[in-house]
């Protein structure tokens, strides 16, 4: 767990996102593990369903009253992100699509740009 805080301070989010997956290996209902890994997913259109579900999980375990306000607006976030996604395609993200087209870690505005 403590690695994966390291490397998304790090930018290193694909690395990131396999330490929090390794975590989750050993302690399934572990809430940080889950809220971090939601971070992460949310970020590339291909993985947001991911990203929503471990959010949500970690959302109703959650007790902390900032943290819970934290991960709400982390899902707020994903939903604007799908309906801009939407308006510029025409279509809903998709993760039968290859993830390469919308790597973890890359912003949506920059998948966009790159012609997704």
């Amino acid at each position: 767990y403590h690695a994966g805080l390291v490397l998304t301070r790090q930018d290193r989010d694909r690395e990131a996102a396999l330490a929090f997956e390794r975590m989750l290996l050993f302690y399934p209902d572990h809430v940080g593990a889950h809220g971090n890994l939601g971070l992460i997913y949310i970020k590339a259109p291909h993985y947001v369903s991911r990203g929503i579900d471990h959010l949500e999980f970690a959302l109703e375990r959650e007790t902390d009253p900032m943290r819970r306000e934290g991960l709400r607006g982390s899902l707020d976030e994903a939903e604007r992100l799908i309906g801009r996604y939407i308006e510029m395609t025409g279509e809903a993200p998709s993760q039968r699509v290859d993830p390469s087209e919308g790597e973890i870690g890359m912003p949506w505005e920059e998948v966009a740009e790159e012609g997704m």
